[in-house]
């Protein structure tokens, strides 16, 4: 066929131009069950986990017409964590490796079963580490059956491009079998042919506007048809956006709007959406500010409380508005539940691809009732540090308004969200975003995320958002919209941008923050969360990044006293003192030069500070162990700091759980043992007994009030954990929950707790805190415990001679000699005050049905038998229906999924017949709420 020759040499070009920015490609441009491809893998595309991997092995399978889900793999290849020679991919030079097969003998596929996807994901030898999409989940391949099926290779099949007034451009066609081929050209026939490929050279481009090309594809039994636009771009008006607009989404009325992006050394930008069926239409071409930098287009005549899906079209390429409230993404909004966020604006599938914003005018405004609150005192702060995800099972705002009355019976003044921005995927810790100013739609819609902060105001509890202005991942659109696909990094000319990070520990594509550009967008992005949601304060993670010194790979330099960082984290937080919030509450991650921190915390209003990391010594202090075991540190006086600026904590989100190391590592002696329950719990009352008593703002992470025993690798480090609120039914729990509740609420009802003049002795197994009143309403205090696993003489050195009163039994002593010695027997602890305090209350059983928190505990669910060979029974025991069941391995493929549409309370699940044998998590969803477990798959 003589278009055989020209399709060959065409393809290779023009295809693997556009291919090569996938993450796998195929050399078949329809494969289907009897194909023999090629598979290219880009180890810098997707998460790029194994971009330094010399050795990479492919783990694949079919979605079939038998499969449970779209995501649910049969007749998978791959023997995970071994050297499977099957399996090993050829290395072919910049990051890229291929693996050839036939299709059907590959896979051995069941020939009844219609091949719909072909899945991947890429390893290691041992499988630790593994490549997926930038999302963290698998990687799919459209497979073809025999039909017939067509498409445009160059330009790309349904993009959109633009080109020069009078210039010229070819395209070609393919098709899957020989038919009548016959390309369009905004409903003008250009070329016919019978053939299996279609070639037409040197359309030229007259006139300016969209064209639109067609290729239809018709065998006689079947039509077929593909699409591409092009757009001639007249040139575009030099002119600056009414005064007061701002770069992103400016409302002016009810029908009208004004956008505005910042985006320097471009050649063109449009607007593309609803509002004009996602052509490049030259009414929409954004105007070019006189700066040279913005872009700006009004559009009118808007439907008044609809909602409008938007991209910008810039030289090309496709993003959201960096600064927009609400996104849609295609890769993970199908996942979210309609509880969770109901009514959601479909995306406009076949129209555009990646994210989109969305605008909407005439919108109702919040109406805030927490006019009569007051910010607590921050450096009486006891925060606690939570993942909304892992906190309720069915993780969204108005369940979290239901958990409030649990955090406010605990005492905790401020609650510290883990990223609540929009990010990558649906299941990471939110330490990836992409749209800095989109509440991620998996918590809920804004306004119930504004009604949870409210709720919290109005019960005396800040809400601190932790925020990751390090860097920035793949689909945020300042990153796409300059990026140098050569060198798979930022581009040079980016305004935002390093194209390398100047230091160790950046995960994503770092910030400079040098940059004027980059300084007005932070700027922006925190006075927004401050004025649109009413939000206390932040805590900025990996602050210390926050720097252009270089360091390199050298964690030691980049700790080092850095005047740059100083300069800019200081210009950073005066802006948003001076001009949005003078008392919003500051807190850095930082763990740098102990000078430095000293001039931070003294600073302005004083910036606060993440404690050094004292998990391993607390721990090993729970654990029954003496080395390693100073809790010095926890004072914000030990290294010289003047200001109660320092959050000291145990236990944060990127510590390993003390109770976990408690009952896996803990010491023991006959007659006792820290690896037992009621053991490891007690120790944990005596590490919150010489923690939350220590003057100055502490930390606590959730759950750690009920001794959560889950590890941080459960699954996976960052993969959903079980709540347990099942717990609250342990007596011994329930005892380190009041102590620790008693404890907290000690601390923030008298003066003695914010002191200056106190004192701790933290270096040895009997450790000490002396606290002296401050004044008026205040009282002298001292808490003493043993951490030993042995009983030790303890002199607890009181302050004075006296009636000394024990907070927590009652007891009073009469010291006659401040140098008195006790025995203290393993984990035991006392607080002594000089004034009779209340008897806090740790006997009462707790009361079912209280709070909220504990309604999550009372849907209990029955799996068995656990290990498994094949079938599971789920039984829900107080004869709910359950509603839906999903079964992850551990990497969080899902595996299984079904949903019950009988109503039953009992449901049979048979495993697939090729699951591996090990561990799988389970999601039971019942009444809208969802319980999690494992099972073990043993074949």
């Amino acid at each position: 066929m003589k278009y055989k020759i020209v399709f060959a040499l065409a393809f290779f070009v023009s295809a693997c131009q556009f291919l090569c920015a996938q993450i796998v490609t195929t050399s078949a441009v329809f494969p289907g069950r009897n194909s023999t491809i090629t598979i290219t893998y880009d180890a810098s595309q997707g998460n790029a986990a194994l971009l330094n991997t010399s050795t990479i092995y492919a783990h694949t399978g079919l979605i079939t017409s038998r499969s449970s889900s779209s995501t649910s793999w049969l007749y998978t290849q791959g023997i995970w964590g071994t050297a499977d020679s099957r399996v090993l991919m050829t290395s072919i030079g910049n990051h890229k490796y291929t693996l050839t097969f036939n299709v059907a003998n590959f896979y051995g596929d069941n020939t009844s079963d219609t091949i719909l996807q072909m899945a991947f994901v890429f390893r290691d030898v041992t499988g630790a580490i593994v490549g997926k999409t930038a999302a963290n989940t698998d990687i799919f391949v459209k497979m073809y059956d025999d039909s017939l099926h067509c498409a445009f290779v160059s330009p790309s099949s349904g993009s959109f491009t633009s080109a020069a007034l009078n210039s010229t451009m070819s395209f070609l066609c393919v098709a899957s079998q020989s038919c009548t081929m016959t390309l369009y050209s905004n409903g003008n026939q250009l070329t016919q042919v019978t053939n299996d490929s279609l070639v037409y050279n040197n359309f030229t481009f007259l006139n300016y506007g969209s064209y639109h090309f067609v290729m239809i594809a018709d065998n006689g039994m079947q039509v077929r048809r593909d699409s591409v636009d092009v757009v001639v771009s007249p040139p575009f008006t030099q002119q600056d956006p009414p005064t007061g607009t701002a770069e992103g989404i400016n409302y002016k009325n009810d029908s009208t709007v004004i956008l505005c992006l910042m985006a320097p050394h471009k050649n063109f930008a449009y607007v593309l959406g609803d509002f004009e069926a996602w052509q490049l239409d030259t009414n929409y071409m954004m105007k070019r500010a006189l700066d040279g930098e913005r872009w700006w287009l009004q559009i009118n005549h808007l439907t008044p409380g609809r909602e409008y899906a938007f991209q910008y079209d810039v030289d090309g390429i496709r993003i959201g508005d960096p600064y927009c409230d609400k996104v849609l993404d295609p890769a993970t909004d199908p996942s979210i539940p309609t509880v969770i966020y109901p009514n959601l604006l479909p995306y406009p599938t076949g129209l555009t691809t990646g994210i989109a914003s969305v605008l909407q005018t005439a919108q109702v405004p919040y109406r805030w009732n927490d006019s009569t609150y007051h910010r607590p005192n921050k450096h009486n702060l006891v925060i606690y540090e939570l993942l909304v995800r892992d906190f309720v099972p069915l993780h969204y705002w108005t369940r979290m308004i239901d958990s409030l009355p649990y955090l406010q019976k605990l005492g905790i003044n401020a609650i510290e969200l883990m990223p609540i921005m929009n990010y990558e995927g649906n299941l990471s810790w939110g330490y990836n975003p992409n749209y800095f100013c989109a509440p991620d739609k998996n918590y809920g819609v804004k306004d119930e995320l504004k009604r949870f902060i409210d709720t919290c105001h109005q019960r005396g509890i800040a809400i601190l958002l932790d925020i990751a202005l390090n860097d920035a991942f793949s689909t945020c659109p300042m990153v796409k919209l300059y990026w140098d696909a050569v060198n798979q990094q930022p581009a040079a000319n980016s305004p935002w941008f390093n194209q390398v990070a100047p230091h160790p520990y950046s995960v994503g594509y770092d910030f400079n923050h040098n940059s004027p550009y980059t300084q007005r967008f932070v700027d922006r992005v925190l006075a927004y969360w401050i004025k649109e949601y009413h939000a206390d304060g932040y805590r900025f993670d990996l602050a210390k990044g926050y720097t252009q010194t270089y360091s390199g790979n050298d964690v030691g330099i980049w700790g080092s006293y850095d005047t740059m960082r100083i300069r800019l984290v200081e210009r950073m937080v005066d802006q948003v003192w001076n001009n949005v919030d003078s008392q919003c509450i500051i807190i850095f991650e930082y763990f740098a030069n102990n000078q430095e921190e000293i001039e931070l915390q003294a600073h302005n209003k004083g910036i606060m500070l993440w404690g050094f990391d004292l998990n391993p010594a607390y721990n090993q202090c729970t654990m029954g162990y003496s080395s390693n075991s100073d809790i010095s540190q926890v004072s914000y006086q030990y290294d010289g700091w003047s200001n109660a600026n320092l959050v000291g904590y145990m236990e944060s989100h990127d510590e390993e759980r003390l109770m976990y190391n408690n009952k896996l590592y803990g010491d023991s002696i006959t007659g006792y043992n820290v690896k037992s329950l009621d053991t490891a719990l007690e120790r944990m009352e005596c590490a919150g007994a010489l923690f939350f008593p220590v003057p100055g703002p502490k930390m606590m992470w959730q759950f750690g009030e009920r001794g959560y025993d889950i590890s941080i690798n459960y699954s996976c480090r960052i993969c959903p954990k079980p709540q347990h609120w099942e717990y609250m039914r342990v007596p011994a729990r329930v005892h380190l929950w009041k102590v620790w509740s008693a404890l907290i609420k000690l601390k923030l009802q008298y003066p003695t707790f914010s002191t200056t003049n106190y004192n701790v002795d933290m270096a040895n197994p009997v450790k000490k805190i002396w606290l002296v009143s401050p004044g008026a309403g205040a009282f002298d205090a001292q808490v003493i415990g043993n951490f030993d696993v042995v009983t030790q003489q303890g002199i607890p050195y009181f302050q004075h001679a006296g009636w000394w009163f024990d907070y927590f039994s009652g007891d009073s002593i009469n010291v006659t000699n401040t140098a008195m010695s006790i025995s203290l027997r393993p984990g035991e602890y006392h607080l002594y005050t000089d004034t009779r305090l209340p008897l806090p209350d740790l006997s009462t059983p707790w009361a079912s049905g209280i709070d909220e928190g504990e309604a999550y505990s009372r849907e209990q669910i029955s799996v068995f038998p656990i290990p498994s060979t094949g079938i599971l029974y789920f039984v829900s025991q107080d004869n709910k229906p359950i509603e839906k069941i999903v079964i992850r391995d551990i990497s969080g493929r899902v595996v299984y999924q079904s949903y019950n549409l009988s109503g039953s309370n009992e449901l049979t699940v048979s495993l697939p017949a090729d699951l591996s044998d090990g561990l799988y998590i389970y999601e039971v969803t019942v009444n809208n709420t969802g319980r999690t477990g494992k099972i073990i798959f043993d074949k």
